[in-house]
This record gives C-alpha cells, structure tokens and sequence, in this order.
C-alpha cells in the first residue's frame, strides 16, 4: 500500500509516514517551491528512499492526465505512470 499526505508543507507528517512503512509515501501540495522543501526535509530524515514529492492542487481536477510518461504540468514533481 502507499500512504498520501495532502498540503505537506515542511513534510512532517509524511516524513513520519515513510519512517513507519516501507512502502511509498507520497507527499503533495500545490506549489514546487514547497515539493522542493518537503523533498530536502524528507532526504535529511532519511525518508528519501519511500517518499515522493507531487503536484496536487485541489482546485483541479484530481485525476493527473498523462502525457508520454509525464503529466503535462507539474514538471520535476508531476505524476508519472509508475505512480
């Protein structure tokens, strides 16, 4: 199973998260800069391995589109298809 945090800022939780299970824990919010943070935090803490940061804005629709293996926006942090 995977665990989803939504609205990570600083990662916290999701860093808790990963640390628990061995499975994926992806963390999400809507800005880069943020994603950018919570990925430093999580890779400090040694979570790096089982937590991937994602775009997700809840003002959009919740289905990622996919486009050739990337989502069209969202660059490094979008969603692929091994998600």
């Amino acid at each position: 199973g995977c665990t989803l945090e939504l609205g990570c800022g600083t990662a916290l939780a999701g860093i808790v998260a990963a640390s628990l299970r061995p499975s994926v824990t992806f963390l999400t919010d809507r800005d880069a800069t943020i994603l950018s943070l919570a990925e430093e935090n999580a890779a400090l803490n040694s979570a790096g391995d089982s937590a991937r940061c994602r775009v997700l804005d809840w003002s959009r629709p919740l289905r990622p589109q996919l486009h050739g293996g990337e989502v069209e926006e969202g660059g490094k942090y979008g969603w692929v298809a091994e998600d």
